[in-house]
């Protein structure tokens, strides 16, 4: 599979791009666009949940081993905002250097 040069040292793997080789790898079973509409059910759903964070509950949605993301509301200028953190645990990342 062809990805794009962003600059002359980063790659960018594109949403496009994994979602077409997971459809190859899950087989002729799943199409691309099968795995397109589960994919974008399931960001649907994550930031549904990540939405209802409030000041005194955060909210962290884990996808898979080692992949988070958390939300939690913050006053900014006296305005509530809603505040993102993406986490990749320890174990994930040494299980990445492992490969």
């Amino acid at each position: 599979m062809e990805y794009k040069q962003r600059r002359k040292t980063k790659m960018l793997i594109t949403k496009r791009n994994l979602l077409a080789e997971t459809a190859k790898q899950l087989g002729t079973d799943y199409s691309i666009e099968d795995v397109t509409e589960v994919f974008n059910a399931l960001q649907d759903v994550a930031l549904s949940h990540l939405q209802q964070a409030n000041e005194r509950e955060p909210i962290t949605v884990k996808f898979g081993n080692g992949l988070s993301i958390s939300s939690k509301i913050k006053q900014v200028d006296d305005k509530p905002r809603l505040w993102l953190h993406a986490k990749i645990s320890r174990h994930y990342n040494r299980a990445i250097n492992e490969l």
